[in-house]
């Protein structure tokens, strides 16, 4: 799932067109439910679901969509946001028509979807989404790949979320420390906290200074 307003295959430019941009921008996260699996047909589960969805792009021409596993994502932008909600019912119609045909179904409690706009575009009227005759429901920050992202882009939430993972592997750090060598702590170190503050930074790395100072705090603490 990439985040963009313009159907740019890179995260991080969108993030900063996003911005200054005048664009609502929607994305629809599809949950394909299925059945049950066992540890042994897992695999083959999976195989199964890939190939009936293979061509799910092409229930759309207008929607981009991106799908990882048994996840679909649907973005859309327009300027007008009456006229982002009409097109946005009328292709989720086209999507209904295209999962009866392949008799495949949607987890509908897990579908939802993220309305992404400047924090100065402030929204006067909110949009409504059906699917089969359901309201899907509204979210204001969704979690993609571990990166948490919010209506305005800002990566605050992401960056809570990182701190509160860094303050659990600090404190157990801090505990070990007295009975460890210094080539360990390191290796804690790495193992711990590193990944935390370099996954996906070219992402959520760009937001303001004043979001990453929490980090900074816990890396000095460090």
């Amino acid at each position: 799932m990439l985040v963009h307003t313009h159907c740019v295959c890179d995260i991080l430019p969108c993030s900063l067109c996003l911005r200054c941009s005048s664009l609502y921008t929607v994305l629809l996260m599809l949950i394909h439910a299925h059945h049950a699996c066992d540890a042994h047909s897992c695999t083959s589960c999976l195989r199964l679901i890939l190939l009936y969805i293979n061509d799910f792009n092409r229930s759309s021409k207008i929607l981009d969509c991106h799908l990882f596993a048994d996840d679909s994502n649907l973005f859309y932008s327009h300027k007008k946001l009456q006229t982002l909600e009409l097109t946005l019912n009328n292709e989720l119609g086209k999507i209904q028509e295209w999962l009866c045909a392949n008799k495949l179904s949607l987890n509908i409690k897990k579908t939802n979807f993220t309305l992404f706009h400047p924090p100065q575009k402030k929204l006067n009227d909110s949009i409504v989404l059906c699917l089969n005759g359901k309201t899907l429901g509204q979210i204001k920050s969704t979690k993609y790949l571990g990166v948490l992202m919010d209506c305005h882009l800002n990566w605050k939430d992401h960056v809570h979320n990182i701190c509160k993972k860094l303050t659990r592997s600090i404190g157990i750090i801090s505990k070990l420390r007295h009975f460890i060598n210094i080539k360990t702590l390191v290796q804690l170190y790495y193992t711990l906290i590193y990944p935390f503050l370099t996954y996906s930074c070219m992402v959520w790395g760009n937001t303001y200074t004043s979001n990453l100072k929490p980090l900074e705090v816990l890396q000095k603490r460090t």
